[in-house]
């Protein structure tokens, strides 16, 4: 649903991050934009990282390969890592977009687990993201 449905995100602020004690270690079902460290070990099990994504959806892919070799994903909310990127180095957010949707229906396509008609909901639904997101750039250029 988080996946088909995203056009509600733009009528109504949905999160989809689950509440935490800001102070306590948990183990979660995936995490997204955060400073990760891995056993070498469980690199060299599945092969590195998919090379068949670019700047999004490493996370989820990373999520599902840590499921599957039965292993778990911990959460710590105390340790603080800073990003030092600037604003102005990103590109065309149209770009961005369409960068998105590719690795988002790659990793559909390999590591969801979806039916072929959940996947062909879920292409529909991201082409008219795409589409979305095209208008919207060009009313606003």
């Amino acid at each position: 649903l988080e996946e088909a449905l995203w056009p509600l995100s733009y009528v109504k602020r949905i999160s989809y991050v689950l509440p935490f004690d800001p102070e306590k270690i948990i183990m979660v079902p995936k995490t997204m934009g955060c400073c990760l460290l891995l056993r070498m070990t469980f690199l060299n099990e599945i092969s590195y990282f998919d090379e068949g994504t670019f700047l999004y959806s490493e996370e989820p892919i990373l999520a599902t390969q840590v499921r599957n070799n039965g292993c778990k994903i911990v959460f710590n909310p105390t340790i603080k890592a800073i990003h030092a990127h600037k604003a102005s180095e990103k590109d065309n957010s149209s770009k961005r977009m369409f960068e998105f949707i590719k690795s988002r229906k790659y990793y559909l396509a390999n590591y969801s687990g979806y039916s072929k008609l959940q996947l062909r909901i879920l292409k529909l639904s991201y082409s008219v993201l795409g589409l979305w997101h095209l208008l919207k750039s060009r009313i606003s250029n």
